[in-house]
Order: C-alpha cells, then sequence, then structure tokens
C-alpha cells in the first residue's frame, strides 16, 4: 500500500485522523472503554503530540539517521505519557490529538519524498518511514473502535478498509525484510 505513494497514503492516513478527531469530539472522555484501565481519555492522550512526547517526530529522526537503533517499548511508553497527562483538560487532549494529525499532514507535505523509502525503527521493527505513516491508519482504526465502548459513533468503513490495508501494508514489508 505504501507503494502507492504518499498522496494515497495520506488520504486515507489524514482521512482516518479527521475520522477519530470526530469521534473524540463526540464523545465523554471521562467513560471507560474495552481496554482495561483506559478512559477514552488515555485513548486520545497516547495519540497526541505532547511537548514530552512527539512519536512521528521522532520516528522521522531515526529515518534522517539511517533506522538504527532500538525499538521503544510502547507498553511503557504509553504508561508514561498517559501518566503525565492524566489531569489534561478535554481540550488539552483534543488539542493533542489535533497536533498528531497536524504532524502527520506536515510530514506528508513538507519531508523530501525520498524520506518516504528510508527505514525507521517502529515499535513492531524496521520499515519504511511511509509504511510507518501507514500504519496510522491501522492504530486510529482500532481506537476508533475503542471509543465506540464509551459511546462515539463507529468510525466510517473507509477507515476501518484503511487499517487493514495497512496492516497489510506493514506486515508485508516485516515479512520482505525478514527475508
Amino acid at each position: 500500500m505504501a507503494d502507492a505513494g504518499r498522496d494515497e497514503v495520506g488520504r486515507r492516513v489524514l482521512g482516518a485522523w479527521d475520522a477519530f478527531l470526530a469521534q473524540a469530539g463526540a464523545v465523554d472522555l471521562q467513560r471507560g472503554t474495552r481496554l482495561p484501565g483506559w478512559r477514552a481519555h488515555e485513548v486520545c492522550v497516547h495519540l497526541g503530540v505532547w511537548p514530552d512526547h512527539a512519536a512521528l517526530a521522532g520516528l522521522t529522526a531515526g529515518a534522517r539517521s539511517g533506522g538504527t537503533g532500538r525499538a521503544a517499548d510502547p507498553d511503557a511508553v504509553n504508561a508514561q505519557v498517559t501518566a503525565a497527562h492524566r489531569d489534561a483538560s478535554r481540550e488539552e487532549v483534543l488539542a493533542a490529538v489535533r497536533a498528531a494529525r497536524q504532524a502527520t499532514e506536515r510530514y506528508l507535505t513538507d519531508e523530501p519524498a525520498e524520506l518516504d523509502t528510508a527505514p525507521t525503527v517502529s515499535t513492531v521493527g524496521r520499515l519504511p518511514m511511509l509504511s510507518v505513516v501507514l500504519g496510522q491508519a491501522y492504530e486510529l482504526a482500532v481506537h476508533g473502535l475503542d471509543l465506540v465502548s464509551a459511546g462515539a459513533p463507529a468510525p466510517p468503513a473507509e477507515v476501518l478498509q484503511s487499517g487493514l490495508a495497512a496492516l497489510a501494508d506493514v506486515t508485508g514489508a516485516l515479512a520482505s525484510a525478514g527475508g
């Protein structure tokens, strides 16, 4: 899917961000989700850009430097960011999610296209940067479903399809890298 190029990846990923933002805006962030111990608040917080947490910026820096190093433990990172922003207001949480969408849009419009094929170390392994960007569609689809359990409307079918496309792309990239 990432080989479809930036325009298609951007359409899918930014559409998924827009749908997730609509869901987050429609739900009480204090309501529990199907994720043990996580309210809608934590689901949104961990996706946001915060002064102490900007996942895409780190992944982009990793792609610029050759994609070496070790992947961060996603559970530890999630625990840290959700604890640090446990008391953030609704407005702060939604602003952080909007900032994450803006960071993705900035990557797609401002970064050189050559960076798309550069490897970076993601939480699931070493992947081309554009596959990591597309992978956001999967995470947004899954977390959109998590918000449904808190009372949000269901994510649109196109978001779920984009999530499946991202899952297939990332799985294929990992399989290809593994030989």
